[in-house]
């Protein structure tokens, strides 16, 4: 992990112990990517200094030198003032056509050797922040000592926005490392489902296996038969045996049939699963900031009479989807308060799915006045799930194609005038 908020920052810090294997060579670079101004503020802030050292520049090169503090608050503000790095061919850098680069090209070039990691780069950039200094510090008259006085009071504007700056680069630093810790565990979760279809697939490969003994054992059967029985006899023990191996064929297709229906119904919901994490995640507003659309308002106004009527708010059960989707759960909450009605939202069983059945029939009785199941559920999942919603008084069920939150507001408004034209 990083001893930086600033990875950037970091990478100037070698260069800069580099050069200032000479006080006299940092000092210079110093002053001139720096400037007057902010090399007094820095100096004042660098503490005590050595005896001799008059010019702020020297007094912030030696403090550089010999305090990890001074160094990084020096890189810090480097990797904020120099522009993103820049890479040009050699002839163009070195040649006669650098005069015609602009300052700002010139220190992306210079930003770029100071971030490698070689001695050779450092070297380059250090010759050419003597050679380009003309091209960002013109020769200036030297400012009045009320000037200097006057200009060295920091901005409190400017340090608000550094202070902004470095909290938004350490929440997108926290953001990153959780975002990469969440790609290995899906990766984790990917190659165990992975290994399970393997494991189906060999299933299926020892049935059709069994299947293809069972027709040899009943080949050799007949063979039997034929030399040691009657035409009538035979015949009547053929009959048998035919019917007993059409019996037996028919559970083994059977058999197959629900291993290839489990096969194909998971590769399904993984195949949903992957589309949705290549989808731009989706940024929805709090619905507690900004006003509902008019048929909703409407709908809301309904709901409110009907809760006043009933003496108690709808209750709307949503099972399905993993943990992308997961994350809209407190928009999920937030709307079923500001529309008046109640809501839980489960996360979808890809596995033991027929585990769930028994808990679901008894929420469809006692718990829940519709049932909302988002696409990417198993389909005998979903299949069970409507007939037990049937049963129970015929109570709404709808499936959601879910590919934002969008598509889930419009299914629960649909969920919720269903209920609401119910007797």
């Amino acid at each position: 992990m990083s001893k930086h908020a600033n990875p950037a920052a970091e990478k100037l810090e070698p260069a800069l112990l580099y050069i200032g294997r000479s006080p006299k060579d940092l000092s210079a670079v110093l002053e001139t990517l720096l400037g007057t101004q902010i090399l007094v503020e820095m100096a004042k802030s660098a503490g005590r200094r050595k005896a001799g050292r008059a010019k702020p520049s020297q007094i912030l090169a030696d403090a550089i030198i010999s305090r990890q503090k001074n160094r990084s608050q020096v890189a810090c503000f480097l990797s904020e003032l120099l522009p993103s790095p820049l890479k040009l061919p050699k002839s163009l850098v070195n040649g006669k056509h650098a005069q015609h680069l602009s300052a700002e090209a010139k220190l992306g070039v210079i930003r770029l050797e100071l971030e490698s990691e070689d001695e050779d780069s450092w070297e380059r950039a250090h010759k050419h922040i003597l050679a380009w200094a003309d091209s960002w510090h013109p020769a200036e008259p030297p400012p009045s000592e009320k000037a200097v006085q006057k200009n060295s009071r920091p901005d409190s504007k400017e340090v608000a926005q550094v202070k902004k700056l470095k909290k938004e680069i350490r929440n997108l630093g926290q953001r990153i490392a959780a975002s990469e810790k969440e790609n290995v565990r899906l990766q984790d979760q990917l190659g165990s489902e992975r290994s399970r279809r393997s494991q189906l697939k060999e299933e299926i490969n020892e049935l059709k296996s069994e299947r293809d003994d069972a027709i040899q054992r009943a080949s050799k059967s007949k063979k039997k038969l034929l030399g040691s029985l009657s035409a009538s006899e035979r015949e009547a023990a053929l009959i048998l045996e035919n019917q007993k191996l059409a019996h037996d064929l028919g559970i083994e297709s059977q058999k197959v049939g629900l291993v290839k229906h489990e096969r194909d119904d998971l590769r399904a919901c993984l195949e949903d699963y992957d589309h949705f994490l290549h989808l731009e995640e989706e940024e929805v507003p709090s619905f507690r900031d900004r006003p509902l659309t008019k048929p909703e308002q409407n709908l809301a106004n309904e709901l409110r009479q009907s809760n006043l009527k009933e003496g108690g708010s709808f209750r709307i059960l949503v099972i399905g989807g993993g943990e992308p989707q997961f994350r809209h759960l407190d928009k999920f909450k937030e709307y079923s308060e500001v529309l008046g009605f109640q809501g839980e939202w489960r996360m979808a069983e890809y596995v033991s799915w027929n585990k769930e059945m028994s808990r679901l029939k008894q929420n469809m009785e006692n718990d829940f006045d519709a049932l909302v199941i988002l696409h990417w559920n198993r389909t005998t999942f979903t299949k069970n799930a409507r007939s037990i919603c049937n049963s129970k008084g015929q109570k709404p069920c709808i499936t959601c194609h879910y590919e934002g939150f969008v598509n889930l507001r419009q299914t629960l408004q649909e969920c919720l005038r269903q209920l609401l034209a119910r007797p």
